[in-house]
């Protein structure tokens, strides 16, 4: 896998706001769905979309993943 797509992800990961979807402040809100979108983008180069998955789902808080989405999202079987 090319390491550079990983540690991008990983990186991206670990710095996103997990909980901006709880803020008043729509700019917030924005920001973390902007975030959201280049993070889909950058699992989807992985070659092995299964992996892309599996990380994103280590560093997602407990309880607030929603699978089917993140897999629909980036073109995995539901």
């Amino acid at each position: 896998m090319n390491m550079k797509i990983e540690t991008k992800l990983k990186k991206l990961l670990e710095s996103y706001d997990w909980y901006a979807f709880m803020s008043d402040d729509a700019s917030v809100d924005k920001r973390a769905r902007d975030q959201y979108k280049v993070i889909i983008n950058l699992m989807k180069k992985f070659p092995n979309r299964e992996s892309a998955y599996n990380l994103y789902m280590q560093h997602c808080p407990i309880g607030l993943a929603a699978p089917s989405i993140i897999r629909r999202d980036i073109g995995l079987q539901v």
